[in-house]
């Protein structure tokens, strides 16, 4: 259950991710947009995953290369939370 929810949270900072950078909407509006609804929260996850907070992260214009790195990051970050939940599972 823990891996499903780590999943999930990862999935929905990638969609935070991709909202943020059109720049068309409020970060409480991303918030429920990805199924996340309370605002805090969504900001806490996000940092846990992104290492800053979505308005951090807004207001930093992400240029390409940083964009790059923090989706590799998030591909890296999916990857290791499937790769754990296999793990368990084949170990059972």
């Amino acid at each position: 259950a823990v891996l499903m929810q780590e999943l999930a949270v990862s999935r929905s900072v990638k969609r935070a991710v991709q909202f943020i950078e059109t720049g068309e909407y409020s970060m409480t509006q991303i918030s429920y947009m990805v199924g996340i609804n309370d605002p805090r929260y969504f900001s806490k996850c996000f940092k846990q995953k992104m290492g800053m907070t979505p308005t951090e992260y807004r207001d930093k214009g992400m240029n390409k290369i940083n964009c790059q790195k923090i989706h590799e990051f998030i591909k890296t970050d999916i990857f290791v939370v499937l790769y754990k939940a296999d793990k368990q599972l084949i170990a059972k």
